[in-house]
């Protein structure tokens, strides 16, 4: 089997595998990459990835986020299941059948199912548990003041302003140059990391600053203190306004990619304990 090597290699194996399915099943899936990565409406993905330099890695950490809500989707039945089995079946011989099309059918048993929803939910909070420092968060290259946001970003802005954590992260306009471009992308994957956990530390940014910190992880506190001081959107508008840089003066984008580079090679994917 070939080698996988770039976001590239293993969209084309994930399609051809039938494992992503971007015409029906998939299609939102597709899109919310299209949008993560900036990727042009119309234009063909897997080029579009080779053609920027994105590793594989950095698109298996998008997917695996896709995936989350349906590892919990998982869980939740697994746990309805498991009570529908202890009053009217055994372990083993209940079955369940997902049925998503008359050809199409995934039988399995309430043992199987309960295994591939635990190595589901695990194999997800592996990958995505990233470790960072106060000093790594605050040597991000690139800021700009919240009051100096991009074009485009005024809605978001407004969100964040108003105490919301935003639904989503906009992803800088393409450069034209593919390392830059791939270490972009890589840094917003590190700031959607940001806020997804931010968002799941408290509903919304006025309850993280509010909330007892004897309730709340060890790491609350770093982005408890991290938001008060408005990291993430100086962070995001700042790498908006450097790529929007990069794109009109093409001398500045190895220099830009290069200060991405440095620091996101200096952060820590640790596997979830």
């Amino acid at each position: 089997m070939d080698r996988i090597d770039s976001a590239a290699d293993l969209w084309r194996r994930l399609c051809g595998l039938g494992q992503l399915r971007p015409r029906d099943y998939d299609a939102d899936i597709v899109q919310r990459v299209r949008t993560e990565f900036g990727l042009a409406p119309g234009r063909d993905v897997a080029q579009e990835f080779h053609r920027r330099g994105v590793p594989a890695e950095t698109l298996v950490r998008t997917l695996l986020r896709e995936l989350q809500p349906f590892a919990m989707m998982m869980m939740d039945l697994l746990r309805l299941y498991e009570r529908i089995a202890a009053t009217s079946a055994t372990s083993d011989n209940l079955r369940i059948v997902y049925e998503f099309s008359e050809s199409d059918q995934l039988d399995l048993l309430l043992s199987a199912f309960r295994e591939q929803a635990r190595v589901t939910q695990r194999s997800i909070e592996t990958v995505l548990r990233l470790e960072i420092t106060h000093r790594q968060l605050w040597t991000f290259p690139f800021a700009h003041h919240i009051s100096d946001r991009p074009s485009g970003l005024e809605v978001w802005a407004a969100t964040y302003t108003a105490g919301s954590w935003p639904d989503d992260l906009p992803a800088p306009a393409p450069t034209g140059d593919s390392a830059l471009d791939g270490a972009v992308a890589e840094a917003m994957t590190v700031l959607r990391a940001y806020l997804d956990r931010a968002r799941s530390l408290a509903p919304n940014r006025l309850s993280l600053r509010s909330s007892v910190s004897d309730l709340l992880p060890p790491d609350a506190d770093l982005v408890r203190t991290s938001d008060a001081e408005n990291w993430l959107p100086t962070r995001l508008f700042g790498l908006h306004g450097e790529a929007a840089m990069a794109a009109e003066d093409r001398s500045r984008g190895a220099r830009t990619a290069a200060r991405l580079r440095e620091w996101l090679d200096d952060l820590d994917w640790r596997p979830s304990t």
